[in-house]
């Protein structure tokens, strides 16, 4: 195990290249005794964002390294330098958002990953100046797929991940969410190589696609087919090509497939609701991570955490939006609390903690807490702090929004 605390390390450690978010960043929790439903006028009969949350959350992450494993595997040598960052990714945001239930189940399952995942870095820095595969990293992609998918049965069984709804709710995902077929068309005129991830989140939207395809009814098939060809059109390769391109110009047959998606599944599959009854919703699942920060299960907590941040900040007009549309303050806090919480941009373990220090600042009113110099160093158990700031920050949340 202390080597793979290493290897963690290693991976996740290194300067952070500075993202944008669509939306900014999100809120979280306190307990409360009421119970928030779904919007009552919702017109499908399931709510996968609702009812499947964290599992979800889980399901993205894999689908993340599926999609960056493949960018890997099918890129040719000498690959780009780039690529150290997407391997980042794999063993920083998009791990943490399973690892926590993964070792609980099978902790040598998640220390093999990791070993594959070293191996394969090591082999994309060798091969960033040579044309030949000075280590195979091919080879160790492969290994690293079926461990990922082992992993991915054991963290979120295969019966869950394979029904109709969740599957949607993935492919929405996809679609839609960040580094997805819009999103990373829209980045990759700022970072061409964004383009090889919209490339690789086709590809993983058609596999689950022809999951469900046989519950459309033939016009419902027609048309999606006739979207997801558009993609095809717009990634005709996983090489960067945006020549006659605009930067939105998938977002039309994204939005589209997901609009089909809702009607082949009988699911709500977009997460933009009653802004306070998803206040109420987040703090509740919020006030859960808190729960496991404080029995020191800081893996489970940040799964929980990822989770709040989805659906508060993943759609630019949901309710981070919204909340900060009312109060920047408050929406200030709840982005500082949740850069400290959870690996929002690889930021490193050294990072993390000046973050944490910072959040707690801003919330005690420090009017230099977010000026971006030297914050005090934080202690052991701040974590705690910084959740319960998220309970009170969502709090308040509700309160604006007239609940």
């Amino acid at each position: 195990m202390a080597d793979f605390v290493r290897t963690y390390g290693r991976l996740c450690s290194g300067p952070a290249k500075p993202k944008s978010f669509r939306a900014g960043l999100g809120a979280g929790a306190m307990a409360l005794a009421i119970v928030w439903p779904p919007a009552a006028s919702s017109q499908f009969t399931d709510d996968p964002f609702f009812d499947s949350t964290v599992q979800l959350s889980q399901a993205i992450g894999f689908e993340r390294i599926f999609q960056d494993l493949l960018v890997i595997q099918t890129l040719d040598r000498p690959y780009p330098i780039e690529l150290s960052e997407v391997i980042q990714g794999i063993v920083g945001a998009h791990f943490q958002r399973f690892v926590g239930t993964l070792s609980d189940i099978d902790a040598d399952l998640a220390v093999q990953f990791f070993q594959v995942v070293d191996a394969i870095d090591e082999g994309v820095e060798q091969n960033q100046l040579v044309a030949l595969d000075v280590i195979d990293v091919v080879s160790w992609v492969q290994i690293a797929f079926a461990l990922l998918d082992d992993a991915y049965n054991v963290a979120v069984p295969s019966e869950v991940r394979n029904a109709p709804v969740f599957r949607a709710a993935i492919m929405t995902q996809l679609l839609l969410g960040e580094g997805g077929v819009a999103d990373a068309l829209e980045e990759a005129f700022v970072e061409e190589w964004q383009f090889a991830k919209g490339w690789a989140a086709t590809q993983r939207v058609k596999v689950m696609w022809a999951g469900i395809r046989g519950l459309a009814t033939p016009e419902q098939q027609s048309e999606i087919d006739e979207a997801i060809t558009a993609l095809d059109d717009i990634y005709v390769s996983i090489l960067p090509s945006l020549e006659g391109l605009e930067p939105q110009d998938a977002e039309a047959p994204a939005q589209r497939i997901v609009g089909l998606l809702e009607a082949v599944v009988d699911a709500q599959l977009y997460s933009e609701r009653d802004p306070l009854v998803m206040a109420g919703f987040l703090t509740q699942l919020a006030a859960e991570g808190c729960a496991h920060y404080e029995t020191d299960n800081e893996a489970l907590g940040r799964e929980v955490i990822y989770a709040v941040l989805d659906q508060y900040a993943e759609q630019a007009i949901g309710l981070g939006a919204t909340i900060s549309l009312l109060s920047p303050e408050t929406h200030t806090r709840a982005m500082a609390a949740f850069e400290a919480l959870v690996a929002i941009d690889l930021v490193s373990g050294e990072n993390r903690f000046v973050n944490i220090r910072r959040a707690i600042n801003a919330f005690e009113g420090d009017p230099a807490a977010d000026d971006g110099g030297p914050a005090d160093p934080a202690v052991d158990g701040e974590e705690v702090a910084v959740c319960r700031i998220l309970v009170e920050t969502l709090g308040e949340g509700i309160a604006l929004l007239g609940g």
